[in-house]
């Protein structure tokens, strides 16, 4: 399992006891439960969700997790890319936003969303089209294999007419050209205070079904979102210690994208 820790230093303030004790007193106090309940209640708006790695719309290629803490002040994003043919943009990542101090989040009809979609630039398409081997994907230039014995070594499948198609080649990246398939840390941080530091980054985890197309079990009920909310709250990531083999990587979701 491969999980980034990253440092994290607190700050205390220069001043005398009896003013810092005026400060924490005056100052609400991060627990679990109230991330927790972040969580749980992300089903709550019309335009906000919570991690769903198995949308029938989105077939999933790569996916990652990541927390940011200041003080009282928490932050974790979950990301996905994969492709999405319905989509006027159909190579997308999917960002959602979860905190105590989110800003700047999108508006609908009244509602917040924690929900960005972006569209990947990439030639992908027309370069499967032309029968091509060189694809452009965030202004990078990768040479992709044109034999689906390249594929099947990752347990990749083409369509069902035997072709290469985006689904695909998005799943080769992620085994091959991991860093193409992540969003970058400006559209990660874009909903989030720039006094936050990352402390720790899940490239996979234990994930149990709760979304709006498939509701089983509240995060506040998941052993990972409950060891996730301990380091939110302590700053301490060494309380993240899995007990259950991860459940993330795309060939988990064979379904996902299938609609």
């Amino acid at each position: 399992m491969k999980t980034i820790i990253l440092s994290f230093s607190l700050f205390f303030l220069c001043c005398s006891p009896s003013a810092q004790h005026n400060i924490k007193k005056n100052m609400e106090e991060l627990t679990e439960e109230e991330i927790l309940k972040t969580f749980d209640s992300s089903l709550s708006g019309t335009y906000s969700d919570f991690i769903n790695l198995n949308h029938g719309y989105f077939e999933l290629a790569n996916s990652r997790l990541s927390l940011f803490k200041d003080g009282e002040q928490w932050a974790m994003v979950f990301e996905k890319i994969g492709y999405n043919y319905r989509s006027g943009a159909p190579v997308g990542m999917e960002i959602y936003f979860f905190g105590n101090c989110l800003r700047d989040l999108d508006v609908f009809n009244g509602q917040e969303s924690n929900y960005d979609y972006l569209g990947v630039p990439n030639n992908i398409d027309e370069v499967l089209e032309a029968n091509g081997n060189k694809i452009i994907i965030r202004d990078s230039a990768v040479i992709i294999p044109t034999d689906l014995s390249a594929y099947k070594k990752y347990g990749i499948e083409w369509d069902f007419d035997g072709k290469n198609y985006p689904g695909a080649v998005l799943k080769w990246l992620a085994e091959e050209h991991p860093d193409l398939t992540r969003a970058t840390d400006k559209e990660v941080m874009r909903c989030i205070p720039k006094n936050l530091k990352k402390i720790m980054v899940l490239d996979e985890w234990y994930n149990e079904p709760y979304s709006k197309s498939e509701v089983t079990t509240k995060p506040s009920n998941q052993k990972t979102f409950q060891m996730l909310a301990k380091v939110l709250v302590t700053g301490d990531t060494t309380l993240y210690k899995p007990v259950r083999e991860p459940n993330t990587h795309w060939s988990f979701y064979p379904e996902s994208g299938g609609l």
